[in-house]
């Protein structure tokens, strides 16, 4: 059945949107998604609504809200902006010259671009073209007169060397700037996971715009940390850290290098020649602890003890040390560098 002049079907809905039936439902019973219409048991919906439900996914996929009820208050806040927005532009997907592409100074510059593989990347342009699959993703917020590129830089780059004239590009809406950042760095640490040095100039990037305030004053800049320890471990490490594909220890640490760490500790973790582990310890002054000849000192019932279970003293300390190694580096984040590397490092 044909769906009544200027409303969408259910099933319509349901495509756009990317959602089952089932999610369908539970938008309309929590009234996020009211139908204009109803025949013969099917619901219809205006454009409007189907642009909002658009947006409400939009923003939960960028991870700028906690739940639907957030990203349905987030979309309501602008609909009004991003209806004129959406107006101006012949489409959310396309085809643009990428010499025409606008750029932003919060993305441009967020990762460096590896000169290697954009040689490479160049090469295989000119030899087989530009892969249609591959689009580029273009971000707009209110505020912004024209979309901006958010993620695809190197690609970009790649196709003006190697004269492609047109490349395929995706227009996403966000609620606001840092919205639009949280999408990028989590593309990016997709690309390059759990790198220390990613992730430290992510967090870098992240807080020095919201110190900026160059976003809305939401609950998250609130709860920015300014230390590490139990005041620090707040929800907003714990967002970021699901952001990087990291842990909260490790977000908490970094936040403490930024603040703390001189220029050249910075430096040596930005460009990967030290993990935020070691910069942090640098950082508080904690000791590093080397390997020392003679015989481990144990409190007398400790000895006891380990000599009741019989076997070699050296192997429990051994396997209580490995176990404790392994519980830091899930539980707080700890880099905890392999047996070679040491060894190599004494030589």
């Amino acid at each position: 059945m044909s769906s009544p002049d200027g409303l969408v079907s259910e099933e319509e809905l349901s495509v756009a949107a990317g959602l089952s039936p089932l999610a369908l439902r539970k938008l309309a019973e929590n009234e996020w998604l009211k139908p204009e219409s109803r025949s013969n048991g099917s619901s219809y919906y205006s454009r409007e609504s189907m642009e909002h439900v658009n947006a409400m996914m939009r923003i939960v996929e960028a991870q700028a809200a906690t739940d639907l009820q957030e990203a349905h208050e987030t979309a309501l806040q602008s609909a009004p902006e991003k209806a004129r927005r959406l107006k101006a532009l012949a489409g959310l997907t396309g085809t643009i010259d990428p010499r025409e592409i606008r750029t932003h100074p919060t993305f441009e510059d967020l990762l460096p671009i590896d000169e290697g593989f954009l040689e490479s990347l160049t090469a295989d342009m000119v030899r087989t073209g530009y892969l249609e699959t591959e689009r580029v993703v273009l971000g707009l917020w209110p505020g912004l007169v024209h979309p901006v590129l958010i993620d695809g830089h190197t690609r970009v780059r790649a196709a003006i060397a190697a004269g492609i004239p047109w490349i395929p590009y995706l227009v996403v809406e966000f609620p606001d700037e840092i919205a639009a950042l949280g999408y990028a760095m989590s593309v990016q640490c997709k690309r390059r996971p759990r790198r220390d040095d990613v992730i430290f100039r992510l967090i870098e990037r992240h807080d020095a715009l919201m110190s900026r305030g160059r976003h809305r004053q939401s609950e998250e800049a609130k709860e920015l940390p300014t230390s590490v320890g139990n005041s620090g471990r707040s929800a907003s490490a714990r967002r970021m850290a699901n952001i990087l594909g990291s842990n909260r220890g490790k977000v908490e640490k970094a936040r403490k290098i930024l603040k703390d760490g001189t220029p050249e500790i910075h430096d040596a973790v930005k460009n990967g020649n030290m993990t935020i582990n070691k910069a942090y310890n640098l950082v508080i002054k904690k000791p590093v602890v080397t390997r020392r000849s003679g015989d481990i000192k144990l409190k007398p019932w400790t000895l006891a003890a380990l000599k009741e279970l019989g076997g070699s003293i050296e192997d429990h300390v051994e396997a209580a040390v490995k176990r404790y190694v392994e519980w830091l580096r899930r539980e707080e984040g700890f880099a905890i560098e392999s047996a070679e590397h040491v060894e190599n490092e004494k030589t």
